[in-house]
């Protein structure tokens, strides 16, 4: 009788080495990187592509879709390449389109008279250098005439915003001249005002102005020195393809880090200016339960109130609202919130 046959063992599985493992981790991460910046280049392209095309329209300029592609290739997409398109500002881009048809042709300066008093005023001191870089530049679409004049601690003399350097226009070497003084002045602050160009009338043409932001420091303007058409012998360096990628990329890291700050002191001041509910004992016949559903409807009063002092930021970032219209929205929130508070102090009507 033949003897019944043991089965044989099934193989083990065979384990990865760690090290396989983690590489294999490591390619996974690197082709997903590959595949979303593949997704960002094509939606940036197709974004540039549409808001040059609205810039020709705006200025009149007719060209077929290849003749648009190939500007935007040539032209445009080099100073963009790599970022991701939603920290591309629709205003970046049609600044840069007007940039680069008026390389060739000669310079259309905007009129400072078209600018509203209360965008140039009322600069905090220290300031200046993201307000020049980043604000005046994102709303004036055109070359402009600026001077940055402190009296005796310095002057830039007249120069072109689209040029403007922290260095290289020397306003570093003025902020040097008057921190001493103005130091420990909170109050300091930049006020702009449209002057007329020497040798020039009040006609109202855009070459016979230019901007000239003052300093005021303890309650007193300090009187500039005399406007020098020109810069102080100093040549502005004209930025390269790399160096202006470089720089809007600085700019969207500012921008964000601004607009963090910006809701965190928001919130700080609606909790500061918001009226507190008066803390009283607790009625001896009040349900605990109560109690607690109260602390509740706060908590989501105080949450909603968050959710929509976040909004306005976001719209003040990307432009939807200026200064003005965001403090009148986060004083609106903040009384809707103190209204809703009153409701569940106790005694009141729920």
């Amino acid at each position: 009788m033949a003897k019944k046959s043991k089965s044989e063992p099934l193989p083990k599985e065979i384990k990865k080495p760690v090290s396989d493992k983690k590489q294999e981790q490591a390619e996974k991460k690197k082709k997903a990187l590959e595949d979303r910046k593949d997704v960002w280049a094509t939606k940036l392209l197709a974004k540039l592509l549409r808001h040059t095309t609205r810039e020709f329209k705006s200025q009149k300029i007719y060209k077929n879709e290849k003749e648009t592609l190939e500007f935007v290739k040539t032209m445009v997409l080099p100073v963009f390449r790599g970022l991701n398109p939603r920290d591309v500002l629709v205003k970046q881009i049609r600044e840069y389109v007007v940039e680069a048809l008026t390389t060739t042709s000669p310079t259309q300066y905007y009129n400072p008279l078209f600018i509203p008093v209360g965008e140039i005023t009322g600069i905090m001191w220290a300031d200046l250098d993201d307000y020049l870089d980043v604000d005046l530049r994102a709303s004036v679409p055109q070359p402009l005439r600026v001077e940055i004049n402190a009296g005796t601690y310095g002057s830039t003399g007249i120069f072109n915003l689209q040029d403007y350097q922290y260095e290289a226009t020397q306003v570093n070497e003025i902020y040097e001249g008057i921190r001493e003084v103005i130091d420990n002045d909170s109050n300091a602050e930049w006020n702009g005002r449209v002057m007329v160009r020497k040798g020039f009338t009040d006609d109202g043409n855009a070459d016979s102005y230019f901007l000239q932001f003052i300093l005021s420091a303890g309650g007193q303007e300090i009187p500039p020195v005399e406007s020098l058409e020109e810069s102080i012998g100093f040549e502005i360096p004209k930025e390269t393809q790399e160096q202006r990628r470089a720089r809007l990329k600085d700019v969207i890291a500012r921008k964000k880090e601004l607009a963090s700050e910006r809701r965190k002191k928001s919130k700080e001041r609606s909790m500061r200016l918001r009226e507190r509910p008066k803390t009283k004992e607790a009625p001896a016949t009040e349900v605990k339960s109560e109690a607690l559903q109260r602390q509740e409807n706060i908590k989501e009063i105080m949450d909603k109130q968050d959710k929509l002092l976040a909004t306005a930021d976001g719209y003040f970032e990307k432009g939807v609202y200026d200064a003005k219209e965001l403090k009148a929205r986060i004083k609106e929130i903040t009384e809707q919130t103190n209204l809703a508070l009153s409701k569940f102090k106790r005694g009141g009507e729920i």
